[in-house]
């Protein structure tokens, strides 16, 4: 049987280990219970989940957490654990996978089916199920909702690699139970997660706020004195940005800051950091990198907003040789920068 409408009916084989397996079923639940309410990290609690699996069904091999994007359709792994070996196992990123040509899946996260219970030798499963049960060396699958307030917010994937045989009823409401406290930990994270985005990041760029982007200098000034490496610092002003939103109102003058930012972030690697500091006044942190990819990025970055029709003057710092802490970088960027503007605007500096 693919999957499974709604939950399964007690009967007598609930326990179907006897008191044993329950007061082991109890036991994981509450060590659970303990993580969500002693850790903020959602990480430690689903975990903790996958370990509790391995407790109570020692014939489960995997266990993997994955989070829904209904926009995109596709989920996204948060953890894989093994049970056997007590470990997690490393996601290579991106971990992301479309879902729209697996039904009993998406059944699972848009609520038609309570669960689902995939065996890969069943021609009730679909082809496409099969397929990706291969590709990963499944033999059964039990496919559990994570749903809190109401919302699904992504399933767990319970793996017996070795059988082709389903999961008993007990064993189902077992992981059930497990999925429900792993979803309050996942809300949880995720509000917080968006909390903290609130405070660090600006409103209308979604770039990091001045004082975060400030704290995440200081951060890249200590790792390049631990490491060695290079660190460059870019601060890019909008020219006549007064102008534009005389002409065209404020409105533009947003949608101009916002086009900027896209750019920013686009150009930027995964260890840069990108910013406003006020105003039409942006930043970007360039870890490992020295003036000349410094003044590489510049040239890409001037192109590209060229091409957009904005206008921009940069000014480039590097660390230690134009200033020893955040602000004495952000200082000796905006001079430079201070300095393309009077040289006629739309290019950059490199500080001296």
């Amino acid at each position: 049987m693919a999957f499974v409408p709604e939950a399964p009916t007690p009967g007598p084989d609930w326990h179907d280990a006897g008191d044993h397996g329950l007061s082991t079923q109890l036991a994981a639940l509450y060590a659970v219970a303990a993580r969500l309410t002693s850790s903020a990290s959602v990480d430690d609690v689903l975990t903790e989940v996958g370990r509790g699996v391995g407790r109570v069904m020692p014939q489960v091999g995997e266990v993997s957490v994955s989070v829904w994007d209904p926009r995109r359709g596709v989920i996204r792994d948060l953890i894989e654990f093994r049970p056997w070996s007590n470990r997690r196992v490393p996601l290579p990123p991106p971990a992301v996978h479309p879902v729209a040509d697996l039904p009993e899946l998406v059944a699972v996260l848009t609520g038609d089916a309570g669960y689902a219970q995939c065996l890969v030798d069943d021609p009730a499963v679909s082809d496409s199920m099969r397929a990706y049960m291969r590709r990963w060396g499944w033999q059964a699958v039990l496919i559990v909702p994570m749903v809190a307030n109401g919302r699904t917010l992504g399933i767990v994937e319970i793996v017996d690699p070795r059988r082709a045989a389903p999961f008993a009823p007990g064993e189902i409401r077992f992981c059930e139970a497990l999925a429900a406290s792993g979803a309050g930990a996942l809300r949880q994270a995720q509000l917080y997660e968006r909390v903290r985005r609130l405070a660090d990041h600006d409103a209308l760029t979604g770039l990091a706020n001045p004082r975060t982007f400030r704290r995440r200098l200081a951060a890249a000034i200590r790792a390049s004195n631990r490491s060695g490496e290079p660190l460059s610092i870019l601060v890019l002003d909008i020219d006549d940005f007064k102008g534009l939103n005389d002409r065209n109102g404020h409105a533009h003058g947003d949608r101009v800051l916002q086009a900027t930012a896209r750019v920013m972030n686009q150009h930027a690697r995964a260890s840069d950091t990108a910013g406003r500091l006020g105003g039409d006044e942006l930043g970007l942190i360039l870890r490992g990198a020295g003036h000349e990819q410094a003044a590489a990025l510049c040239d890409r970055l001037l192109d590209a907003l060229g091409r957009r029709k904005v206008h921009v003057s940069i000014g480039a710092a590097a660390y230690p040789g134009h200033g020893r802490t955040a602000d004495e970088l952000i200082h000796a960027a905006d001079i430079a920068m201070l300095a393309v503007k009077a040289d006629g605007k739309h290019g950059y500096r490199l500080s001296a």
